[in-house]
């Protein structure tokens, strides 16, 4: 949003934490789509790539893979916004005075949400292959563990689990051993709490201060995606702004956004009563899903070692 406005409006960016940015995390994203949302503001993807991954590894089954990148998240985000442009300070007490916009980019929602908590991690490890990415699903958690190579020799990971039914770090250990890694040494430890919002109820405007991002409910749940869908969130209030009553236009257009997240929720939803079958609709959801985006290599017999794997672990 800060990008996108530029010097054309007077910007303040109030946060309370302005160190806790991910000093080095990265992120995992569909490069085309990251590509696009980055030229808007004058940035080119390619700059920040980590890993262009080729393979992507579901419960120790392999399949080719494209159109999947790992970027450099704190330098993206200096690019964005620059450090130096972010004051400390506490946001509560603010209301939008005339001819201000208030904007709520904290990933705290305005109404009640559920929570995905996380562990992750910065590690060197041993005993992946580079350029791919590694996802382990157990049936009796709601969440997964992951690795993300954040170098091209594998040799640095981006390494954590996400959980809403139990402990993630249960799920990274889990993760370890279906891969059997070697911990070379830990560069850095974190973990935050990813909200997920019912998309028929998110509260997108109050008291004249307008959510984007998490705070919208721009998290997809059973990824717990949201990088592409907070930065579209931005871009629906930036287009909103010429509108007399922004508010309004930008509600109405989020509201289109989030239906396209209704059946994500309704499954992670049902994953909470029933795990182990609410994945085998999940894993069809996922699937079907990622033919648009990264375009697997799945065979027959590909398809039935994954729903095996998925299912009965």
């Amino acid at each position: 949003m800060y990008s996108r406005l530029g010097e054309s409006v007077d910007v303040k960016v109030y946060d309370r934490n302005p160190g806790g940015r991910g000093h080095l995390c990265a992120w995992g994203s569909f490069e085309d789509l990251l590509r696009d949302r980055l030229r808007r503001v004058g940035l080119s993807v390619e700059d920040y790539v980590l890993s262009k991954v080729d393979h992507l590894v579901l419960n120790g089954v392999s399949m080719r893979v494209r159109n999947l990148v790992v970027v450099d998240k704190p330098r993206m985000l200096e690019d964005l916004l620059p450090a130096r442009r972010v004051v400390k300070r506490e946001v509560r007490q603010f209301k939008p005075q005339r001819n201000e916009v208030l904007v709520n980019a904290t990933s705290q929602p305005f109404g009640e949400c559920h929570k995905i908590a996380t562990t992750q991690q910065r590690a060197v490890l041993r005993g992946l292959e580079p350029n791919t990415i590694y996802v382990n699903i157990h049936p009796k958690f709601i969440g997964y563990g992951w690795a993300f190579p954040l170098s091209d020799d594998g040799r640095d990971w981006h390494l954590g689990a996400g959980c809403s039914n139990g402990d993630p770090a249960v799920l990274a250990e889990l993760f370890k051993r279906r891969y059997r890694l070697e911990e070379v040494s830990r560069l850095c430890v974190c973990g935050r709490e990813i909200r997920v919002v019912n998309p028929e109820e998110a509260v997108l405007v109050r008291d004249g201060v307008v959510s984007i991002g998490e705070a919208a409910g721009a998290v997809e749940p059973i990824a717990a995606e949201g990088m592409l869908s907070s930065i579209d969130s931005a871009e629906l209030l930036y287009d909103s702004l010429s509108e007399e009553d922004y508010a309004s236009s930008y509600e109405a257009g989020m509201r289109g956004m989030l239906s396209g997240i209704r059946t994500a929720y309704g499954l992670w939803r049902l994953m909470h009563r029933h795990h182990r079958w609410a994945w085998l609709r999940g894993y069809r959801y996922t699937v079907t899903r990622s033919y648009k985006s990264v375009k697997p290599e799945l065979t027959t017999m590909t398809k039935l070692r994954l729903l095996k794997e998925i299912l009965f672990g």
